[in-house]
């Protein structure tokens, strides 16, 4: 290369340099986040809540068995998302599944900051099989607050997990297999239930119900 030719490309990898050491710094970034999350996420799963957790309550139990559908929100940087999702309810590990494509929103939200919270509203064709097994006739609306874990793909847990999820939700395949569908577990540590007279219930893991449980008495 003569330095005619040298000095007109010159500014020209100058920038080209820069914008890929820029680049990379940014992946660099992101991947330290990430790395500081899941260790974050680490400390907490390290605590005793998960292993005392008792059974969810009836009332939460039979409208998670009954329900598919949810709305999901995640949030970073003080910034809401909210998402409508299929889940299924794990009830022998009481846990709540759902799939995410890796490249949404929600999936990085969920990898930086675990806490959720779950909405489920008891609409009326859930109502009746509600009331055909004896866990009342009234109409109500459960919010759940719990933890998010990512899991690894192809992973022994995350493939049963998966499995369970599209047993749950069949007409879904397309949102639950595929390359790049993450699987989801939430550990739900404490939950709000509000009734069509507009009364809130608290109830958490470590203290069940605050007061008397809902919807148990209501015919």
């Amino acid at each position: 290369m003569n330095t005619r030719t040298r000095d007109r490309y010159h500014p020209l990898l100058w920038v080209t340099a820069g914008a890929v050491i820029t680049l990379i710094a940014l992946r660099l970034h992101k991947k330290r986040l990430a790395w500081k999350a899941s260790r974050a996420q680490a400390k907490y799963w390290g605590g005793s809540v998960i292993d005392l957790r008792p059974p969810f309550p009836r009332e939460i139990v039979t409208l998670l068995d009954s329900a598919s559908l949810c709305y999901l929100s995640t949030t970073l940087d003080n910034a809401p998302h909210l998402s409508l999702m299929n889940f299924t309810y794990v009830r022998e590990r009481e846990l709540l599944v759902f799939t995410t494509r890796r490249d949404t929103k929600k999936c990085d939200n969920l990898l930086m900051n675990p806490r959720v919270a779950i909405l489920l509203h008891d609409f009326p064709h859930l109502r009746k099989d509600r009331e055909l097994k004896g866990a009342g006739s009234g109409s109500f609306s459960i919010t759940l607050y719990g933890a998010a874990r990512v899991l690894d793909e192809k992973t022994a847990d995350s493939e049963e997990l998966r499995a369970k999820h599209l047993a749950h939700n069949p007409e879904q395949e397309v949102f639950i297999n595929g390359t790049g569908i993450a699987v989801v577990a939430v550990d739900v540590e404490s939950a709000r239930v509000c009734d069509d007279l507009d009364q809130v219930t608290g109830w958490s893991v470590s203290q069940g119900w605050a007061g008397s449980a809902p919807l148990s008495n209501q015919n």
